[in-house]
């Protein structure tokens, strides 16, 4: 299904249906539906950006990996500017985590505190300093603004394999010492896949 406003499409695709319905069967419905608006929380906070930059998307994608937002080839940003929309997401998750911390604090509320957990989780898995990662942006743009483009590039790679082994090894040595644990798995995976399919 597919959606547009002015000139932003936005499509709903069959896979990220199937995950939030596999999700709803597997977990409490609260966290998922935390989840997902925290998500989207998430790229709204990329949008706000580029919206201020007069560079709009021309694709919102839900798909099984989450949500993704792709531009036009022809607009471009400086270092800074890219650097600061590649943030948006984790300052919104960060608005969202002090939002959920003060509702637990003056109401004892578990959605305040799932809220917290939610978005502290998100946050800190976008600050990893992997490709597609938000970190991995910002890091991108950063060794873009002072190396040359095939030195930031071989850079990047270097940081963000460095940190997926590391992340794989933590994994490991968990799951055997310490106790099986299925999401830490989830995670581990997901970060080798959208790491090995963009080198």
């Amino acid at each position: 299904m597919q959606v547009k406003y002015r000139k932003t499409s936005v499509s709903v695709t069959f896979p990220f249906i199937a995950t939030v319905t596999l999700m709803l069967i597997l977990c409490e419905e609260e966290i998922v539906l935390v989840s997902v608006f925290s998500s989207f929380f998430h790229e709204m906070g990329h949008l706000l950006f580029l919206m201020i930059f007069s560079a709009p998307p021309s694709l919102i994608i839900l798909g099984a990996f989450g949500i993704r937002i792709e531009r036009n080839s022809d607009i471009l940003l400086n270092f800074k500017k890219e650097a600061l929309v590649s943030l948006g997401g984790i300052f919104a998750n960060c608005l969202l985590a002090v939002c959920g911390l003060l509702f637990y604090t003056v109401y004892n509320s578990i959605f305040g505190a799932q809220l917290f957990a939610v978005n502290v989780f998100i946050a800190a898995f976008n600050m990893l300093p992997v490709r597609l990662l938000d970190c991995g942006r910002f890091l991108e743009c950063i060794l873009g603004a002072a190396f040359s483009f095939e030195k930031s590039e071989k850079l990047m790679s270097v940081i963000s394999l460095a940190t997926v082994v590391f992340i794989a090894i933590l994994c490991l040595l968990y799951n055997i010492f310490v106790s099986f644990n299925i999401s830490f798995i989830a995670v581990c995976v997901y970060i080798i896949l959208i790491t090995t399919l963009k080198e």
